[in-house]
């Protein structure tokens, strides 16, 4: 760890950190286990990993987080502090730049980083379940032969508004979905909840209905096709 701290370059041979590089306030802290299961007690285990007794840890925090939970506070100074001018090689005593001993660069380096701490992973909520939507598709017309059926001959009705009658009081209201048919005299509603529906049309000045409103009962996401409207003069 010394040498691929490099100073705090970590460019050195040994274990280096690019996180550590890019934050001059973290680092690659190391502890015995002994060190580790002094204060978290003789059966404690690191990242949910059985700790044996020759086992050491190195973990990416900030550097003056002697006692590994993931901030740097005043417990920290303390040990510090009490090993302050001792010969120590681990960050739970303090040296945090393992140069072996714990001196006023250790000091700078806590007190560098006193406050901060390593944020917990951010989790991704799952994506919420869009509901199935339904949908209408259908054709308007012109019903040149009157019978009420879209049949070789009839014209197309183009640029004409087809709505959703929602409730059934046969005038247009503005909160209704609004259809305009293109030049196939299509139309078509997306996103429709599950419910019944009555599909009128706009009829021109002077046209009556060849064919009644459509009444639909529609299921959660489905999809109806092949509904025709067809009108005609008087």
């Amino acid at each position: 760890l010394a040498a691929g701290r490099a100073g705090g370059t970590w460019t050195g041979f040994g274990l280096v950190s690019t996180a550590a590089l890019s934050d001059g306030r973290t680092t690659l802290g190391y502890m015995d286990a002994g060190d580790y299961r002094a204060i978290y007690g003789a059966d404690a285990s690191f990242d949910g990993q059985p700790l044996p007794a020759q086992a050491v840890v190195v973990k990416y925090t900030f550097a003056g987080d002697a006692d590994f939970n993931d901030k740097v506070d005043f417990n920290d100074f303390l040990r510090l502090q009490n090993a302050f001018g001792q010969n120590e090689q681990t960050s739970a005593g303090g040296d945090f730049d393992f140069s072996g001993t714990v001196d006023f660069n250790d000091f700078l380096l806590l007190q560098n980083s006193f406050g901060q701490s390593i944020a917990a992973p951010a989790v991704t909520p799952e994506p919420a379940a869009v509901a199935a939507t339904a949908t209408i598709a259908g054709v308007l017309f012109n019903d040149h032969d009157r019978n009420g059926k879209f049949d070789k001959g009839d014209g197309l009705s183009r640029g004409v508004s087809v709505w959703l009658d929602l409730d059934n009081d046969r005038v247009h209201d503005p909160n209704e979905p609004t259809a305009v048919t293109d030049d196939k005299g299509r139309f078509g509603f997306k996103n429709l909840a599950a419910g019944k529906y009555r599909v009128r049309q706009v009829l021109a000045k002077g046209a009556l209905e060849s064919t009644p409103a459509r009444y639909l009962t529609l299921a959660k996401g489905q999809a109806v096709k092949g509904v025709e409207l067809g009108s005609r003069t008087k």
